[in-house]
């Protein structure tokens, strides 16, 4: 299942990066530069990236190939579960860049409490 998940991930990349309309010129003739650079982040987790894609690769313990598709330049990222009949299912698209603006913790101490601790004035070395 390994092997097809590279595939896959790589055919999803390849055919997102085909789309894309900040492709350069003459990109057709010269595909190289942008040929996914597959790694593997975890036993069967598998990471590739190519252009502004980055795309991470897993089977859930129901046999489903689950894709994840970031484009680092839209700020945007696709969720895509394969079953293990084939079927491909877009499960989430949106955007993320609001995700940056956030500030989540949710356990003690809270980042007010550790700003509390901290010294005001400018810390003396000597101290």
């Amino acid at each position: 299942m390994g092997g097809v998940a590279l595939v896959m991930l790589g055919a999803v990349i390849g055919a997102a990066w085909a789309q894309s309309p900040s492709r350069p010129a003459g990109a057709d003739d010269q595909l190289s530069p942008t040929i996914p650079q597959v790694i593997q982040a975890r036993e069967g987790r598998d990471v590739a990236g190519s252009g502004d894609l980055i795309g991470f690769s897993h089977v859930n313990d129901r046999g489903t190939q689950v894709i994840t598709l970031v484009n680092t330049r839209k700020l945007w990222m696709a969720v895509y579960h394969i079953s293990p009949e084939g079927e491909i299912r877009l499960t989430s698209s949106r955007a993320i860049d609001a995700d940056f603006t956030l500030q989540l913790n949710a356990t003690d101490p809270l980042p007010e409490d550790i700003r509390q601790l901290q010294p005001s004035g400018p810390r003396n070395p000597s101290e």
